[in-house]
């Protein structure tokens, strides 16, 4: 799928993030994670529906027709999978799962002893660490290594619970119009 913009719209973007100091395709890369966000969102929006298709023998096909219909595109089966569990987390009440002393030996092994925030990157002792679960526990994130990292207290209190961005978890491409 093409995306047609003209020519002055393009032009008036790109001044515009250079004069931010932004970087285009950081941009570009920061809206599709919101887009997709948003799309898990508005489909997790409706609780009771969510709640009959996690039960229905053939929610998976309900939800599928149902995200066919809404986005007017053709959905593959592992995009639809992967939009379909998120959506069921996100209709989740979550509980904080231990971390293990393997997954802890794997953090300290693995990341620097520092602030993962590359706005901050302090040390200690200048910070007090804390391990902070990337996709929040209370969201439904894991206590394994791969949702884990260290951040500062300071950091890690004014990220709360709030999604932070991540790698696009949609193979976009694969999506086609009807």
């Amino acid at each position: 799928m093409k995306l047609s913009l003209n020519q002055p719209v393009m032009s008036s973007f790109s001044v515009l993030v250079h004069a931010l100091g932004i970087d285009e395709n950081d941009l570009l890369d920061y809206l599709n994670w919101c887009m997709l966000e948003h799309l898990v969102a508005t489909f997790s929006s409706n609780k009771d529906w969510v709640a009959r298709l996690r039960v229905a023998s053939d929610g998976m096909a309900q939800f599928k027709n149902e995200v066919e219909r809404r986005t007017r595109l053709k959905w593959d089966v592992e995009n639809v999978g992967r939009l379909y569990q998120r959506v069921l987390q996100a209709n989740e009440k979550h509980y904080r799962q231990p971390i293990t002393y393997e997954e802890l030996l794997r953090l300290l092994i693995n990341s620097p002893l520092k602030c993962a925030n590359p706005e901050c990157g302090k040390t200690p002792p200048e910070v007090k660490l804390h391990i902070d679960h990337i996709f929040a526990a209370s969201r439904g994130g894991s206590s394994k290594f791969e949702n884990l990292r260290f951040l500062c207290e300071k950091c890690n209190l004014s990220k709360s619970a709030k999604l932070v961005r991540s790698n696009i978890w949609l193979s976009l491409e694969s999506l086609r119009p009807f």
